[in-house]
């Protein structure tokens, strides 16, 4: 039975290393292709690429450690299905539920790194992900003013640039401010502008334009300029103050946040469903790995039954998923929502282990009455 553990063991952990590595790979380069073009054209160094690019692993990780064990589990016990060693360890007297506890063991260690990776790693690696991009946009903000897009510089500030005359050169520019919740938000047009980094962050400096300030009376103001120059900072470098996102924060920071923000004040009810999703993601490793191996080591074992209950596994956490997905935002806007996150990784969970159980049992019974 030991030897047969190892070998199931080592059957997983190599396909799951194979697929994992293989989709981290895949949606980490496109992840990164965003920043490619600004390392080639913009200035911007190769080092700073390769952090960021690091700094989104963790999180992509964490996503997709789930699936990629659900695809191993797949892959393992249909080969050894279609390639008949399960029949051959069920007629040596090894049961389906023990040739199921390698994957079991297996799917407890990959939950446990997986709340690791959630609760701790991967906050850590966004912060300072989201840390490395404003220092981008103050040092580099020209770098990532796409032409043809709205881009959000920073919180309240937006900026549209029709094209660029060279790397430094923007033309048709609009630009809306609305950083400061005390005075009406300002629209700015102009015909040409440049972003020139000084020492007290970057800053926009337009040509030949107009400012449009709407007041709260319903007046509006307007200046025309001949040359004007835009403060575009993301962050207070006085205090160092960035707001951080539910994503950034740890869980004691999403459940007991500073409530003298009012930012924070205003996604109290985020924080806690970014919270509660954060506890539960790790358990879908243990749910999705229960689903698979119940459906391929109960009922018959022919092939085409083996292919007709992938999809039906393929099926059921996909609709986990997409359900998973849907609980959240409702718990994002209702407190009465939360406990739908738990009951969306538990049911499942709970429901497959039930029927793989009796199945096993009644499996049990009729070899006894023979």
């Amino acid at each position: 039975m030991q030897k047969l553990t190892s070998y199931i063991l080592k059957e997983l952990f190599v396909s799951f290393l194979i697929i994992t590595v293989s989709l981290l790979c895949l949606v980490w380069l496109i992840q990164s292709m965003r920043f490619i073009e600004q390392i080639l054209n913009e200035g911007i160094p190769v080092s700073i690429f390769f952090e960021l690019s690091a700094l989104v692993i963790p999180t992509i990780l964490s996503l997709i450690l789930p699936f990629t064990y659900f695809v191993s589990i797949l892959y393992v016990y249909n080969r050894l299905s279609s390639e008949s060693e399960l029949v051959v360890m069920h007629a040596s007297g090894v049961s389906y539920a023990n040739a199921a506890k390698p994957a079991l063991y297996f799917s407890i260690i990959l939950m446990l790194f997986s709340y690791l990776l959630t609760l701790y790693i991967v906050p850590a690696s966004y912060r300072n992900f989201k840390n490395l991009q404003d220092l981008i946009r103050n040092e580099y903000s020209s770098a990532l003013l796409q032409e043809g897009v709205f881009n959000n510089v920073a919180k309240g500030i937006t900026i549209y640039v029709e094209s660029r005359l060279s790397a430094s050169q923007l033309r048709g520019i609009l630009a809306h401010d609305q950083r400061d919740p005390t005075k009406a938000p300002s629209t700015f047009l102009a015909e040409t502008g440049t972003v020139n980094q000084t020492e007290k962050g970057p800053r926009l400096m337009m040509s030949k334009g107009s400012r449009q300030q709407l007041s709260k009376s319903g007046n509006l103001a307007l200046l025309e300029f001949d040359h004007y120059t835009l403060d575009i900072m993301t962050i207070d470098k006085a205090s160092n103050y960035r707001w951080l996102e539910p994503r950034e924060r740890f869980l004691h920071e999403l459940f007991s946040p500073n409530m003298e923000e009012y930012d924070n004040i205003k996604n109290l009810q985020v924080f806690r469903a970014e919270g509660h999703q954060r506890i539960t993601q790790p358990i879908y490793v243990l749910t999705f790995g229960v689903i698979a191996l119940t459906l391929l080591l109960t009922g018959n074992f022919s092939r085409l039954g083996q292919t007709r209950k992938i999809i039906l596994a393929v099926l059921a956490i996909l609709l986990i998923q997409a359900t998973s997905l849907t609980v959240k935002n409702y718990a994002a806007k209702y407190s009465w929502a939360e406990f739908l996150i738990y009951l969306n990784a538990i049911i499942p969970l709970l429901i497959f282990a039930y029927y793989f159980i009796g199945e096993h049992r009644l499996k049990k019974t009729q070899r006894k009455k023979i």
